[in-house]
């Protein structure tokens, strides 16, 4: 609802758009490809994947080629070369969701083990209780942590986030 609209004027029109559901509980539909704006507008997001319904919220779709190596583990081979361990039977090219709830930010210390990606803190944006935290990971990341999770974080902050293989949908 706010493409091609000024910063300033897309937070009137979310504004609006909050007031009129939660004030006046009038029910608001819109579409949108901005994930980040539905997660913050509403309590409840339908996600169409190629023009059906995906059940699911998720907003970091990644794109890859899984691959079996050894003992049946197979690998999600990213475009920049990371790997990511799943439970899949497929093969191939596919498309992959993260799920940003269960993707965990882990700081300083903390052992990365497998499917961890390393990058730096570009927003934090609360909503609803908790915080969504931007990471460029070598593409835009999104996780979300609890608003007392968030405390120590910062923008440009490092930081590597652990993406255990049931937060990974293949799509």
């Amino acid at each position: 609802p706010t493409s091609n609209v000024d910063a300033e004027n897309q937070a009137v029109i979310e504004r609006i758009l909050g007031e009129i559901n939660r004030v006046k509980g009038i029910f608001v539909l819109f579409a949108t490809h901005d994930l980040d704006q539905a997660a913050r507008l509403s309590l409840e997001v339908v996600s169409l994947f190629e023009g059906r319904l995906v059940r699911s919220r998720f907003q970091n779709i990644l794109r890859g080629r899984i691959v079996a190596r050894g003992r049946g583990r197979r690998y999600c081979i990213l475009a920049d070369g990371s790997r990511l361990s799943l439970d899949t039977e497929r093969q191939g090219s596919v498309r992959l969701a993260v799920d940003p709830e269960r993707a965990v930010l882990l700081l300083k210390g903390q052992a990365p083990g497998r499917n961890t990606l390393s990058g730096r803190v570009t927003q934090l944006t609360e909503e609803r209780g908790q915080v969504r935290v931007r990471v460029d990971v070598g593409f835009p990341m999104a996780v979300l942590v609890s608003s007392a999770g968030a405390d120590a974080l910062r923008v440009g902050q490092r930081v590597r986030v652990h993406i255990p293989p049931e937060a990974l949908s293949v799509l």
